[in-house]
């Protein structure tokens, strides 16, 4: 899994990378322009990433911005929604109001509060297909599984 993190903060990045780089190789961004420039490098190349993990709070584009410009990039490259990049927007923030604009505005598919644990990342993965789930190990994909 190709997987881009994007935070002003070179601290959180770090913190990020150690936390996403098991479940796939990590590209990092220091704001929303850099991250713009790595993700249409990347749909050009036709290796496009697979997740953006992305700070709410940045300078210049924060990360609702950032998204919608992700999206838009995507749309112009052709990319249909179901093959489109998952993102996980990450907050010092908790209100109701930002989680809300993330998700349903900018059209995050997640919204994680800092700090970020292992143990969330793990849950969360699995929460988006992008890791597997122990569970459903050996389970036929056609089985009735409780939800």
């Amino acid at each position: 899994m190709k997987i881009l993190i994007v935070d002003d903060s070179p601290g959180q990045r770090a913190l990020l990378r150690e936390l996403f780089a098991p479940h796939g190789h990590c590209t990092e961004a220091e704001d929303g322009a850099a991250a713009l420039e790595l993700f249409g490098q990347a749909l050009e190349a036709g290796a496009p990433f697979t997740l953006v993990v992305l700070d709410v709070l940045m300078p210049g584009l924060d990360g609702h911005a950032t998204l919608a410009r992700l999206k838009d990039l995507e749309h112009r490259h052709n990319v249909s929604p179901e093959c489109s990049a998952r993102c996980i927007m990450v907050s010092c923030l908790q209100t109701t109001a930002s989680i809300m604009r993330a998700q349903y505005e900018a059209g995050a598919d997640a919204y994680l509060v800092k700090p970020v644990h292992a143990e969330l990342v793990e849950e969360l993965l699995r929460s988006l297909d992008l890791a597997p789930n122990p569970l459903l190990d050996g389970v036929p994909e056609d089985a009735d599984v409780p939800a």
